[in-house]
């Protein structure tokens, strides 16, 4: 009975130090799953902050917004530059950080911009670049959407956008939409039929 009580005691022992030891204990994590996990996040929908814009939430004023579209421009530069030294994979990064920052000058800009580098990326067969890019459209197109019908210069500069990234779909549907504005019947059945014939769709 009395070796029992002993090696109880010994057994709470062992099993008190174990979880002191454990709790006070931190578990590392590997520097390459944190990157790696960095690396699968969609670059437009990082949280926007950067030296760029103001440090607080508010409307830019003119001149700020002078400032930023030449900075925004500035950095398309940079990222064509890149592009043409063959560096495409550094030039990318940069037109996201572009693409994140045109929020801010309004939908409008927003979208000629995004039309802009998805042709880009496009061009090169960057297809997980253009399928960032679409949803960003799509979502942009919906919250606009949600707010007002499109304005015939939102519609506009969608049609190009989708056109200029080959979203059959989604060109043929804001297309439909212009319809009653601008697009007369025969010009759009004329585009749908070269889209459906064109095997550089998505």
């Amino acid at each position: 009975m009395g070796d029992r009580i002993y090696f109880s005691r010994i057994l709470n022992s062992v099993i008190a130090f174990a979880i002191i030891f454990l709790a006070g204990t931190t578990i590392p994590i590997s520097p390459t799953i944190a990157q790696n996990e960095d690396e699968f996040l969609d670059p437009l929908e990082q949280p926007i902050q950067d030296p760029l814009l103001p440090t607080a939430k508010r409307s830019l004023s003119p001149r700020e917004r002078l400032q930023l579209i030449e900075a925004l421009d500035n950095l398309n530069a940079e990222a064509q530059a890149q592009l043409q030294a063959g560096n495409v994979d550094a030039a990318f990064p940069i037109w996201y950080r572009e693409l994140r920052l045109r929020r801010s000058l309004g939908r409008l800009e927003e979208i000629n911009a995004l039309g802009r580098v998805g042709q880009f990326a496009w061009e090169r067969t960057r297809r997980e670049d253009v399928q960032i890019i679409l949803k960003r459209l799509n979502v942009v197109q919906q919250e606009a959407e949600l707010e007002a019908p499109l304005t015939p210069e939102l519609l506009q500069a969608f049609a190009t956008a989708y056109e200029q990234i080959h979203s059959i779909n989604d060109s043929i549907n804001i297309q439909q939409k212009s319809l009653p504005m601008r697009v007369k019947p025969e010009i759009l059945v004329k585009k749908m039929r070269v889209y459906k014939n064109s095997d550089n769709c998505i």
